[in-house]
């Protein structure tokens, strides 16, 4: 796949542009360009999967791609590389949430098992829904979410017409050994998932703090809907601009077969799971 995807460099911060939005890699929580640096009371829908601050060391799997970027010197040996385990973690949820809770219509995230008592104490959330793993029957030291994660949202403007037809959706994952194709992100989230949780929202903004392989933003591309998203590891930008790159091509045939579905009045069923 030929990616030729534009950037620029501001205040330090590398950004990659796409058709309908911009990846900032950087914290989310930069002094310039972070949150803070977004107009209170936007439309975005934010769907995010922050980290659960169980110690997960992910890097274990990058000698292990099929790319051939492992046998480049690119690996970004001189950057400090993002750590699940954070300090003072409940302090640091609060305070992006809390941003997020300025400029969202809706938030959604994956919180981990562990942490739903932490959060229904920072704010109780509206509805509580279920990503259900098929693949991952394994006993690892993090089977207390092996099999499932919790999907949290809070809602601060209804959305006329919105509803699930379901609590729990169900997937395949690409992690870690199951990874079949040349992702560096460790646990790339499944695109369908993300697409069955926006496109009954219709969203016009979308918001992704902590996008990891990106899957946020080859969905935003895709569907043609603005976008800004955050990633704090520059290891992950080929993972992102292939995810930019994927969501450009599926546009025209994802738009094709939504207005033919919209027209028999029936949702998209199969599109996404290519």
């Amino acid at each position: 796949m030929n990616m030729k995807i534009p950037r620029e460099i501001k205040d330090g911060v590398t950004i990659l542009y796409g058709t309908y939005g911009e990846v900032r890699i950087c914290d989310c929580l930069h002094p310039t360009l972070g949150l803070s640096s977004l107009p209170d009371n936007q439309k975005y829908i934010c769907c995010t999967d922050p980290p659960y601050n169980d110690g997960y060391d992910g890097s274990q799997f990058r000698d292990t791609t099929k790319s051939d970027y492992n046998t480049k010197t690119d690996h970004h040996n001189d950057v400090k590389f993002y750590n699940d385990k954070i300090e003072n973690y409940e302090t640091w949820c609060r305070t992006w949430f809390t941003e997020l809770k300025r400029i969202s219509e809706i938030i959604m995230f994956t919180c981990g098992q562990h942490n739903i008592t932490m959060w229904d104490q920072i704010e109780p959330y509206n509805e509580m829904f279920i990503h259900y793993k098929n693949n991952t029957r394994s006993s690892t030291n993090l089977c207390r979410y092996n099999d499932f994660d919790p999907i949290l949202f809070y809602y601060y403007k209804k959305i006329k017409g919105f509803t699930y037809k379901m609590n729990v959706f169900a997937h395949y994952v690409e992690s870690g050994f199951l990874r079949e194709e040349d992702w560096r992100h460790s646990s790339p989230k499944p695109k369908q998932l993300y697409v069955e949780l926006l496109e009954p929202l219709k969203p016009t903004h979308i918001l992704d703090i902590f996008a990891g392989s990106g899957t946020s933003i080859e969905c935003a591309e895709m569907m043609g809907v603005k976008y800004i998203c955050y990633e704090i590891d520059p290891y992950y930008i080929p993972d992102l601009e292939k995810r930019i790159v994927r969501g450009q091509q599926q546009y025209a045939e994802y738009q094709h077969q939504h207005r033919l579905n919209s027209m028999k009045k029936t949702k998209l069923t199969d599109f996404w799971k290519r």
